[in-house]
């Protein structure tokens, strides 16, 4: 289902969206296919949704988006750490309730693909060359 279809069939809502078809150019991602799979008054619920139906199929492309949008164009961040980009890696953003002390995870994933090592004693992380 194409944006404007459903905008028309779900005015003034927030929308759970699975992309069926889209592809990416200059880190501008264009979902050119679309499927609700729910609609939401309030877009706290909306997120609840999101993250039940991620969940449950974390590999689906999911988005939530309002209605009132003229277009769903997004555009993927580029993410660095160091000198390695995150563009290879599936990235998940989320939230923290409490205060670990610490700003993110790395997955162990881009660990071996960096050659990183972790010193647990020294709390040091070094790259291989």
């Amino acid at each position: 289902m194409k944006w404007g279809d459903i905008t028309e069939l779900h005015p003034s809502r927030f929308v759970l969206v699975e992309a069926i078809q889209a592809s990416s150019n200059n880190r501008v991602r264009q979902l050119e296919d679309l499927a609700v799979v729910q609609d939401y008054d309030d877009p706290r619920e909306a997120w609840s949704g999101y993250k039940h139906f991620h969940k449950l199929h974390p590999t689906r492309e999911l988005y939530v988006f309002h209605t009132s949008r003229s277009d769903v164009e997004v555009v993927e961040p580029e993410l660095r750490i160091e000198h390695f980009a995150l563009n290879d890696f599936p990235i998940q953003l989320g939230s923290i309730q409490e205060s670990y002390g610490f700003d993110g995870i790395l997955g162990i994933d881009f660990m071996v693909k960096a050659k990183c090592r972790a010193d647990f004693e020294t709390m040091e992380i070094t790259f291989a060359n």
